[in-house]
């Protein structure tokens, strides 16, 4: 049997981004009326929230190289 821990090609699933993205939506909407500084702060440090996941450049690289 093989060990999986030490297998190169498991990767991560691909919408493994989406429950982060929901509990930082959650934080931002509950700061937001308490302090728009704060609010500020919270997105600045989410940089996935606002750079789009180049999941399909990397599974073309991987499935249609020539």
């Amino acid at each position: 049997m093989q060990d999986i821990r030490n297998n190169d090609k498991i990767k991560a699933a691909g919408n493994s981004t989406y429950p982060k993205v929901t509990v930082h939506w959650l934080n931002q909407a509950l700061c937001f009326y308490q302090s728009l500084c704060l609010f500020d702060s919270l997105v600045s440090l989410n940089r996935h929230l606002r750079v789009a996941a180049k999941r399909c450049a990397q599974f073309y690289q991987r499935h249609y190289t020539c």
